[in-house]
């Protein structure tokens, strides 16, 4: 993906304050299990776009061969303790790859940042094998939450509990370019040449952004272990979580999936799919 100079300066910042915190020590893996929704799968080619740290993927390098494209050094540091063969490159030149080299391709939270999505999604369809699968992630900017901030003259920066582009972006120097609604997103993935598409759903960002699964065991997990958590984590731990599993209780997860498809471009905070070449 084409970054301007602060883009990328503020890309590199994350990633050395991750490879900073973790040096000498051992980073644990958080599992995207909606990834592979099911089995791990084995014996595969899977290549993830703009990887970053790769501790959403690590948990599939011990039985597949595990590629990744990642602009920043640090990340990249990160992500080869994992076992991910992960190449420096800017994806809007297009996937340094071979014709149907993948049986997945993972793409998340990559294509708001590209001046031209399509070309990186035909680069997929490009090198995806005919029987396998892409997992595309975009991020919602027209939810209720932010629907509110524009309502009251906020702007498309992207702001919630977990995540705060206000603070490092302003509206000239935003990293995100591309803005996707829901019958807008469908819409490209047709033209792109995919089809078969399945949706996952919650409410808000509790789907990937703020994903209590992924989030809360390994807070937990820390705090067992006697680990220094951030101010943040301690909070989640000690007072969100109760809230969550009330909330839970009171709205189980595939009721706010249901709740999400009868409005995705309101209630959810991203388009999370997996897709196959038509």
């Amino acid at each position: 993906m084409t970054l301007t100079k602060h883009e990328r300066s503020f890309l590199e910042k994350v990633h050395h304050l991750n490879w900073r915190g973790v040096k000498g020590q051992h980073l644990e893996s958080i599992p995207d299990w909606k990834i592979c929704s099911g089995p791990i799968p084995r014996h595969k080619k899977i290549l993830s776009i703009g990887s970053g740290t790769g501790q959403d993927i690590a948990f599939l390098a011990e039985h597949n061969k595990i590629y990744a494209l990642d602009i920043s050094p640090d990340a990249r540091e990160i992500a080869e303790g994992f076992g991910i063969h992960t190449e420096l490159w800017d994806v809007s030149h297009g996937i340094c790859f071979p014709d149907e080299f993948f049986d997945i391709i993972i793409c998340k939270d990559v294509l708001e940042h590209t001046l031209d999505p399509a070309y990186v999604m035909k680069e997929i369809h490009r090198t995806l094998k005919s029987d396998g699968y892409a997992v595309i992630n975009v991020p919602n900017h027209f939810y209720f939450t932010l629907r509110w901030r524009l309502l009251l003259g906020k702007g498309l920066r992207w702001k919630t509990l977990h995540h705060d582009h206000t603070r490092d972006f302003d509206e000239w120097n935003y990293m995100h370019i591309r803005f996707f609604t829901y019958s807008g997103f469908r819409r490209f993935l047709t033209h792109c040449g995919f089809n078969n598409v399945r949706f996952f759903w919650d409410i808000g960002p509790f789907l990937h952004y703020s994903n209590p699964d992924t989030i809360i065991p390994n807070a937990k997990r820390k705090l067992k272990q006697g680990q220094i958590l951030l101010a943040k984590q301690r909070i989640l731990v000690r007072i969100i979580l109760p809230m969550l599993r009330l909330f839970s209780a009171i709205f189980p997860r595939r009721l706010r999936a249901c709740l999400a498809q009868l409005s995705p471009g309101l209630l959810s905070a991203c388009f999370y799919v997996h897709c196959r070449k038509n």
